[in-house]
């Protein structure tokens, strides 16, 4: 090995290394320290040029470096705790524990030894192991907040003992009341406890501290969601879009939050914001829909259920109400195709067919609307309006008949339907079963002695009896 590289002695070399490691010139430090090992192969100078691959994210030459180290000196704690944590960056979390069991067996009081074996054990998922190691801390050094709060973390998730992880957090929170994450964590396992007080007040602590964590912002708002809280919920949403703002799902929340508190247009500008971030969030366009049909600006509604279903062809409630739309809009030819797409997506939709229905009354082709509501007294016979409906679409087609039976099944399930009552009266009269009108005529005035049209019926009766 030379005595000199370029004039310099192995000290030297390694001198202006740490000068260049100092200005954060890492690259020229490890070029020093590479000379100095050239020339004096030494654990520190390894050690030195490690943690300078090290500052790079340049891990495993680092960690080569390191074990160039302690093979030289086994006793090098430095090396094995730089490189424990360049095995940690690389998720290697085996060797993590093998260079922790190395420190403890040179310092057994190092915390560090104990405290990040326990995280890398964490990682593995063996749980008894990393308890043990943070407790093995806590030995050491009692009032350690992240191996509490670490601890704390394992008794959330996934030992699921929430009232073990508080007492944890609360020991933090003594010793630290700054400690921001011992705030949330308290929280989380209170909203894991379904106690959305609890949680509510201690995230507004840790938001508080660091007003920046949109996941903190997430569960508050579920929290005051639970509460019922509107206006908080509010307020959570638009802290999330203020740090985020291209957070999709909170901009769609915050629209569904302004519909709750009635303030539609505002819930519009929430969706219109979604669907520019992300043009294929059908649930936005569909509920943008829903707001301008509220607002009675049915072209507008019309556009957003045809974005909705331009990327879902299958999206039968967007069908449906676009075709409720064309309704308003009286276009009812378009209205009835919407309303057969919908149906031919689910056949057995709840509102389609009675809608459709509905826009064959308007267009007068009363065979068309029975047929509709014959379809839907077949999965729902007690359905009292649609036997309403599809009687006076009988009567239309002076088939009184059928009227009757549509009518009498009405008051089959309500007695107290005082104008089908009437109703099966006119139609009796229409059939000349003069005994029958009386007495339905008679049953509509028991109930509403002063409905004028049966008053009116009756004397008409009367007389044709006389």
């Amino acid at each position: 090995m030379p005595d000199k590289i370029e004039g310099k002695t192995a000290s030297e070399w390694s001198n202006i290394g740490h000068d260049h490691a100092e200005s954060g010139d890492f690259q020229k430090a490890i070029g020093c320290f590479k000379k100095a090992v050239e020339i004096n192969p030494d654990s520190k100078t390894w050690y030195y040029l490690g943690a300078a691959h090290d500052k790079l994210g340049e891990f495993q030459e680092a960690i080569e470096c390191y074990e160039q180290a302690v093979t030289l000196d086994p006793q090098n704690m430095n090396a094995w705790i730089l490189m424990s944590s360049a095995y940690d960056a690389l998720r290697d979390y085996h060797r993590v524990i093998e260079c922790c069991e190395k420190i403890a067996d040179i310092d057994p009081n190092n915390i560090n030894a104990w405290y990040n074996r326990g995280v890398a054990y964490g990682n593995l998922g063996y749980l008894e192991e990393a308890i043990d190691c943070y407790e093995k801390a806590l030995e050491i050094e009692p009032n350690n907040i992240a191996a509490l709060n670490n601890m704390g973390s394992i008794y959330i998730h996934p030992l699921e003992n929430y009232e073990k992880a508080i007492e944890y957090f609360e020991k933090v929170v003594e010793i630290d009341p700054l400690y921001v994450m011992a705030w949330f964590n308290m929280g989380l396992a209170y909203f894991k406890l379904n106690n959305p007080q609890k949680t509510k007040e201690y995230f507004e602590k840790g938001v508080k501290l660091d007003p920046s964590d949109t996941k903190a912002w997430d569960i508050l708002e579920k929290a005051y969601s639970m509460l019922d809280d509107t206006e908080n919920v509010l307020r959570c949403n638009k802290k999330i879009v203020e740090i985020d703002p291209l957070n999709v799902e909170t901009w769609y929340n915050m629209g569904i939050t302004y519909e709750d508190l009635g303030d539609l247009l505002k819930a519009i500008e929430c969706y219109e914001k979604t669907v520019e971030i992300d043009p294929q969030y059908k649930k936005a366009w569909y509920n943008m829909g829903i707001d301008y049909y509220k607002l009675e600006d049915y072209q507008n509604a019309v556009k957003s259920f045809e974005s909705a279903v331009k990327i879902d062809p299958h999206y039968s409630n967007a069908w449906n109400n676009m075709g409720a739309t064309y309704n308003k809009l009286e276009d009812y030819q378009k209205a009835i195709e919407c309303f057969e797409k919908a149906l031919e997506i689910n056949p057995h939709h709840p509102q389609a067919r009675s809608n459709m229905a509905s826009a064959y009354r308007s267009l007068g082709q009363t065979t068309e609307e029975i047929e509709c509501y014959e379809e839907i007294i077949k999965e729902k016979p007690q359905n009292i309006n649609v036997w309403y409906y599809m009687g006076i679409a009988h009567k239309k087609l002076a088939d009184y008949q059928k009227t009757i039976d549509c009518f009498e099944k009405v008051v089959e399930i309500d007695h107290q339907d005082v104008e089908v009552w009437y109703e099966l009266a006119v139609a009796y009269d229409k059939l000349k079963d003069n005994q029958k009108a009386k007495k339905c005529v008679e049953k509509a005035l028991e109930l509403d002695p002063n409905y004028p049209e049966a008053l009116g019926l009756l004397k008409k009766l009367n007389e044709q009896g006389n």
